[in-house]
C-alpha cells in the first residue's frame, strides 16, 4: 500500500531553486529541505543565499550556494554543472526567479517588454533545457515554474509582466507535453503573497492591505509557505 505522506518526501532528491535568496524562493528551498532534498540555491546576493543555506543545513540537508544573475543566460550552465558535481545528479528545478517593470502601456518601451520576457520566460526555458538531460539520466524529473495570477487576469499597468507570465504558463503546458512521461512540468501561479518585501510596503499603507484581504475569499493574503507547499505537491 502506498503511504500518502511518503509521496511528499524528497529524500535523496536534488533540487535547484532560482531566486532563492528571499521570499517565495527561500520558502521553497526550506520546504524542500524539510521534505528531505538537498538544494542548490541561486540568486544575485550571496549573503541572502548564505542565510537560506543555514536554514537548510539546520534541517540536516546539504546546500550549495551559487550566486548568479539569471539574466546572464550563459551563467546557468555553470549552476547546473556545479549542482550535479556537488550532489551527483538533479531531480527538480524550480524556475522562481522573475520580476516586473510594470508601468502603464503607453509609458512602456519595447526594450522593457523584452527585458521582462527574458527575465520571466527565457530564463526558465534555458534552465529547463539544461536540466532535462541530467533528469533523464535519473529516469525522471520535475520542473516547477512560478508564474502569476497576473498571467490569467487583466489589470491596468501590468502589460509587460502579465504578458510574460502568461507566456510562461503556456510554455509550461507545451513543454509538459514534450517531456512527458519521464518529466513532469507544472506551474504555480501566486496571487498576493506577503513576502517580507511586500509586507514592509504594506506596513506603510494599512488600508491597502485591508483592501487586498477584503477582496480575497479566505480573508487573508497568501503566505510564502502556501506557495512552498504547492511546489512540494
Amino acid at each position: 500500500m502506498i503511504s500518502l505522506f511518503d509521496e511528499f518526501k524528497l529524500t535523496g532528491k536534488v533540487a535547484i531553486i532560482t531566486g532563492a535568496g528571499k521570499g517565495i524562493g527561500a520558502g521553497i528551498a526550506v520546504a524542500f529541505a524539510e521534505a528531505g532534498a538537498d538544494v542548490a540555491l541561486s540568486a544575485r546576493t550571496k549573503s541572502d543565499l548564505d542565510e537560506v543555506a543555514e536554514r537548510v543545513r539546520a534541517l540536516g540537508r546539504r546546500a550549495l550556494v551559487y550566486p548568479l544573475d539569471v539574466m546572464q543566460l550563459d551563467q546557468l550552465a555553470g549552476l547546473v554543472d556545479a549542482t550535479v558535481a556537488e550532489f551527483g545528479g538533479l531531480d527538480v528545478v524550480v524556475n522562481n526567479a522573475g520580476g516586473s517593470n510594470a508601468k502603464p502601456f503607453l509609458q512602456s518601451t519595447v526594450e522593457e517588454f523584452e527585458w521582462c520576457f527574458r527575465f520571466n520566460v527565457s530564463t526558465a526555458f534555458e534552465m529547463t533545457k539544461l536540466a532535462v538531460p541530467h533528469m533523464l539520466q535519473r529516469g525522471q524529473g520535475t520542473i516547477v515554474n512560478i508564474t502569476s495570477v497576473s498571467g490569467h487576469k487583466s489589470t491596468r499597468g501590468s502589460v509587460t509582466y502579465a504578458t510574460a507570465k502568461a507566456a510562461l504558463s503556456h510554455f509550461t503546458r507545451n513543454v509538459a507535453a514534450d517531456l512527458a512521461p519521464k518529466i513532469r512540468v507544472n506551474a504555480v501561479a501566486p496571487g498576493a503573497i506577503e513576502t517580507p518585501a511586500l509586507s514592509r510596503w504594506l506596513d506603510q499603507f494599512g488600508e491597502v492591505r485591508q483592501q487586498m484581504i477584503d477582496r480575497t475569499a479566505m480573508r487573508r493574503n497568501g503566505r510564502v509557505e502556501d506557495i512552498a507547499m504547492a511546489c512540494l505537491y
